[in-house]
């Protein structure tokens, strides 16, 4: 929150995004962006603006890059609160660090930047809570993003969560729903790591290095 540091965005009840440049470079999964968009619907863009509520299934095969910790109606009437806060050093970075060997051992990572994006209670039409964020993660050579799933309580509008690419050549389905998010309180329980709440993804090997794609 504001109190940490964070540049907090007030929803007012419409669709809305928000254009972050970067201090650093991140490259995803070979395409290196300086900025990002982070949409009110729970989901980060790389090359416009997305406020649209309206989930796909992954793969979608489009023109776009994205991570969608929760793609939904997440319109709060104004009453919750995205934000975001990037960091080149201190505590954050040294959990990242301790975070990413635990879960990709053997690369000697050095986490040198993260961009942290926070979906935190903002209110569905029928005013229930949901807590999100997406966590993208660099040395200058590997990437990587975690994503958290706090409380999610169940919704009646459909759902989509995971990551695309462009022309889905690298793709993750963690969660889709298209008849409503009513077994979305499950997430705060789910993994790929040994973590309730918590999935992480190397999203690029570093030049010169192959990626083997996870697809699902």
């Amino acid at each position: 929150g504001a109190e940490a540091g964070d540049t907090e965005i007030l929803e007012n009840g419409g669709d809305t995004s928000y254009l972050v440049v970067f201090s650093t470079p991140f490259t995803y999964f070979g395409r290196t962006y300086n900025i990002t968009y982070v949409n009110n619907n729970g989901l980060l863009t790389f090359s416009q603006a997305i406020p649209e509520t309206n989930p796909y299934t992954f793969p979608a095969y489009g023109d776009e890059d994205y991570i969608a910790p929760l793609l939904t109606d997440l319109d709060d009437l104004g009453i919750g609160i995205y934000s975001y806060q990037e960091y080149t050093s201190g505590s954050v970075l040294t959990r990242a660090t301790q975070d990413i060997n635990q879960y990709f051992p053997g690369r000697d990572f050095t986490a040198s930047w993260v961009f942290v994006a926070t979906w935190d209670y903002v209110l569905t039409w029928d005013m229930n809570a949901i807590t999100v964020q997406a966590v993208l993660i660099s040395d200058g050579g590997f990437s990587f993003i975690l994503i958290h799933y706090g409380d999610c309580a169940a919704i009646p509008t459909a759902v989509g969560a995971g990551y695309d690419t462009i022309g889905s050549t690298d793709y993750y389905q963690i969660h889709y729903d298209p008849n409503g998010g009513y077994s979305i309180p499950i997430l705060k329980n789910t993994t790929n790591v040994g973590v309730p709440g918590r999935w992480a993804f190397l999203v690029y090997n570093g030049p010169g290095r192959t990626l083997i794609k996870v697809m699902c």
